[in-house]
């Protein structure tokens, strides 16, 4: 904590910003994860910078709205109810950061292996069949 500065903060930021012209090959979804995953780091080191000011370190990160609207963006909200509801200050901000990481680390997995273009595809050929079936309410598939 005690190497934890605004300066330190700013640069990590600059560092992910470089990331940014990566995004389009990265997905919406894993880029919304990412952009959560960093906001919620450094909202934490933020909140360390702020009760090292103030001579405050007992305050519960948990107690935030910040930090539970950053979770509440991207995590199931039985995951954070969870994380908030635990009774370990540190273990409970180890495990945020843990499921941050490991969804981004799933949807990764889902890019890699073409599952997440594959299913991307199913939704498309799925809402182009609803669409057709719109415009000729008595069409099926298999006349078309």
């Amino acid at each position: 904590m005690e190497t934890v500065t605004p300066e330190s903060i700013s640069d990590v930021m600059k560092w992910t910003q470089e990331l940014e012209s990566d995004r389009p090959f990265l997905g919406e979804t894993l880029w919304i994860q990412f952009f959560a995953y960093r906001a919620f780091m450094g909202r934490i080191a933020f909140l360390i910078i702020d009760k090292k000011r103030q001579r405050k370190v007992s305050d519960d990160w948990r107690s935030d709205n910040g930090l539970r609207q950053i979770l509440s963006w991207v995590l199931p909200s039985k995951e954070v109810t969870s994380l908030l509801d635990g009774k370990e200050v540190l273990g409970d901000v180890n495990r945020a950061i843990n499921a941050l990481e490991g969804q981004m680390l799933r949807e990764i997995s889902m890019i890699t292996s073409g599952k997440r273009s594959s299913l991307e595809s199913f939704e498309n050929a799925k809402s182009l069949k609803d669409a057709i079936a719109s415009i000729n309410p008595g069409s099926t598939t298999s006349q078309q």
